[in-house]
């Protein structure tokens, strides 16, 4: 079994608000993730898997007693992640390829500082987006690619007139396989939008597209494509509007040219 995994920095937090009703500053973003896995040329199992770092979380401010509190500092973006696998063999074993892409969690805003007034609040960082594909091909057996790409969640915000960071988008995944019988799997989910503590409002959840994500040939054996799409769930507001979820579209279409003996196509 070949298996590339790497995964983001982490973002670098704010820094709280020191002197009385200094603002917290905001988090720095996650770091990207790339995983490419070509195979080794023998094995017949072969992954890949990429997670985006989580975006730094936002600095406090600092209390300003009778005068204004400091400002709350804003959540960093979550990294990218993108995960691919492509293979090609000549083997009676089942080729069986995967790919799995995360994108990083938004960084949570910080808290504003109390004082007359208090500090504003700040909103949570956006999720990470998120792509993956995978190819499997084999000449002398079955082939499967499954792919699963999934938008970080957003970070949390805080504050009137603040909402929890966007998901992440998650975009351009396939999956095609090629061998006597072929499966062909995506499953793609966009992020989930942040949450909204002390009047923020919710964080929208990312939509999801998939359009012909799907495909494979046979030389005469089982033919197996599905894709799924779904939204990513708006966030929670625990005093105010919670988010809106994100839409998701799935289409198909395909022809069978290979003569395959048994076709199947879902989405």
């Amino acid at each position: 079994m070949t298996d590339i995994n790497n995964t983001g920095t982490l973002g670098v937090a704010g820094v709280s608000g020191a002197s009385p009703g200094q603002s917290g500053t905001a988090g720095g973003p996650g770091g990207s993730a790339t995983s490419p896995n070509t195979g080794n040329g023998t094995d017949s199992t072969n992954s890949a898997e990429a997670a985006g770092g989580s975006g730094g979380q936002g600095g406090n401010g600092a209390a300003g007693g009778a005068s204004p509190g400091g400002n709350a500092g804003a959540g960093g973006v979550g990294g990218a992640a993108n995960a691919s696998t492509s293979t090609t063999l000549s083997s009676s074993s089942s080729l069986s390829n995967t790919a799995n892409a995360n994108g990083g969690r938004g960084g949570n805003a910080g808290t504003p500082g109390t004082g007359t007034p208090a500090g504003q609040g700040a909103n949570g960082g956006a999720g990470g987006a998120a792509t993956a594909a995978t190819s499997a091909s084999n000449t002398g057996g079955a082939a499967h690619a499954t792919t699963t790409a999934t938008g970080g969640t957003g970070g949390t915000g805080q504050g009137v007139g603040y909402s929890g960071g966007a998901g992440g988008v998650a975009s351009g995944s396939t999956a095609t396989a090629s061998g006597t019988s072929a499966y062909a799997y995506v499953t793609q989910t966009g992020g989930y939008g942040g949450r909204g503590y002390t009047g923020a409002t919710g964080g929208a959840g990312a939509s999801s597209t998939l359009t012909n994500a799907v495909s494979g040939t046979t030389t005469g054996g089982t033919l197996r494509l599905q894709q799924t799409a779904t939204g990513g769930a708006g966030g929670y507001s625990s005093a105010g509007a919670g988010g809106a979820a994100g839409a998701a579209t799935s289409n198909l279409s395909f022809s069978d040219t290979s003569g395959a003996s048994y076709i199947r196509g879902y989405t």
